[in-house]
């Protein structure tokens, strides 16, 4: 993790983590400093019908012209969200199944 903080860092962006406690409402979508999110998932991994392990997934959701996409590396091409909510139930649905969500921004120097 502390390589994947480092290379965010390198771009002039920060990762934070979002306190599983707070409403995702409370991120600002349309924040101009907003650059996507970086999630993580437990998934299985099977053969046939047999489940072998649990391993962590990365997910990076990228903002890009105020259109957010999936960039899943389990996907063959990248997920266009179609708006806020579309985004929204899917940060919950990885909420909510044990995963943990960051928020990546550009790094705001006063």
């Amino acid at each position: 993790m502390n390589v994947l903080i480092e290379a965010i860092s390198e771009k002039g962006h920060e990762m934070i983590w979002f306190d599983q406690r707070k409403n995702l409402c409370e991120i600002d979508f349309d924040s101009p400093n907003l650059v996507g999110f970086i999630v993580n998932t437990t998934t299985d991994n099977f053969i046939k019908y047999f489940r072998l392990s649990e391993e962590n997934h990365w997910i990076a959701i990228l903002k890009k012209e105020g259109i957010f996409y999936d960039l899943n590396s389990k996907l063959s091409l990248p997920k266009k969200f179609y708006d806020k909510n579309e985004v929204l139930d899917y940060l919950e649905y990885i909420r909510n199944n044990n995963g943990h969500l960051f928020i990546v921004q550009t790094i705001k120097y006063d």
